[in-house]
């Protein structure tokens, strides 16, 4: 069967989350000509999410196992489902987030006025109560400034993404395998897309709300990531170097970059011990951690964030 549009989620053993998102993408899908068809991609060997799309099975949601672990094979798994449905765009979203009205024919709406390869729009963290002051001082969950609507923008995640199918395979891309227990798979993709002559656009209409679980708001939660997102930063721009001199150089200036960061978060820091500023506390101590995954990644390093530990048990 023939579909403009598959909206994709990625999913692992988050059946409650699932089910909320379901039930704000839904009641969208009509909205479209022809009507948009979800695709749910569960990454646990189980099946466990079968449960959830089944009951609405009826309203245009498919189902599929991926049992390759890792968000590559997941995301590719859906680029691979989305064509044989002959779909012109995937909308991929992530199974923890909740889609606010309108969404999705803003994406849409947006690849039609301007003929982009992709489009990205934002997604807001929501913070329960109360919010560790540690957390709050660092702004880590606060939206990023400085995009306004239709600009161009160099890369995007994917937890609110549209990719144009055709633009891809004219291309040869796909998500990099290298990244698939990493995280930087969309990073890589979409910066390869836009060093490919590809444009992705921002759509500051196509909103998703992002709830942040508590055991994520906490000070060594945001530190870690801030340090495995630098360490992919590192990896990906290696990656897109093409040749020895070209490496060498990006080389060069990731080790540059890192210890920078590190350099002004560690002043940060010093200057708060002396002003008692919790925000230049904090913002110091994620620069420490950003740049040490810099310079970590630079070298070669690596941090595997979504491997699991039980080897039958594995997921994205």
């Amino acid at each position: 069967m023939g579909v403009a549009v598959v909206v994709a989620v990625a999913t692992y053993r988050r059946p409650v989350q699932l089910a909320t998102l379901l039930d704000a993408v839904l009641p969208q899908v009509d909205d479209l000509r022809p009507p948009a068809r979800v695709l749910v991609v569960d990454n646990d060997p189980q099946g466990g999410a079968r449960t959830v799309t089944d009951a609405v099975a009826a309203l245009g949601v498919d189902y599929v196992v991926e049992p390759r672990p890792g968000l590559t094979a997941v995301r590719n798994r859906a680029l691979d489902a989305a064509a044989e449905a002959g779909a012109r765009v995937v909308v991929f979203v992530d199974d923890d987030e909740v889609p606010q009205p309108g969404w999705l024919t803003a994406l849409v709406a947006m690849w039609e006025r301007t003929g982009a390869d992709a489009v990205a729009g934002p997604s807001r963290k929501v913070l329960a109560p109360p919010v560790d002051g540690w957390v709050r001082a660092s702004g880590f969950f606060l939206p990023r400034p400085g995009r306004t609507h239709g600009a161009t923008v160099p890369a995007a995640a994917t937890h609110n993404l549209l990719l144009d199918l055709d633009r891809l395979r004219h291309l040869g891309l796909r998500f990099d395998e290298r990244f698939g227990l990493t995280g930087g798979e969309d990073t890589m993709l979409t910066h390869a897309l836009t060093a490919a002559g590809g444009t992705i656009r921002w759509c500051e209409d196509a909103v998703v709300l992002d709830p942040v679980p508590q055991h994520r708001a906490t000070r060594s939660w945001v530190l870690a990531r801030e340090h495995r997102t630098g360490c992919t930063w590192s990896a990906v721009h290696l990656a897109l170097a093409h040749g020895v001199r070209a490496g060498v150089a990006v080389r060069l200036h990731l080790v540059a970059l890192g210890a920078a960061l590190v350099a002004r978060g560690a002043a940060l820091r010093l200057a708060a011990t002396v002003s008692r500023s919790d925000v230049a506390r904090a913002r110091g101590d994620r620069d420490v951690a950003r740049g040490t995954g810099v310079l970590r990644g630079a070298g070669g390093g690596e941090v595997e964030e979504y491997a699991r530990r039980d080897p039958v048990r594995v997921g994205a």
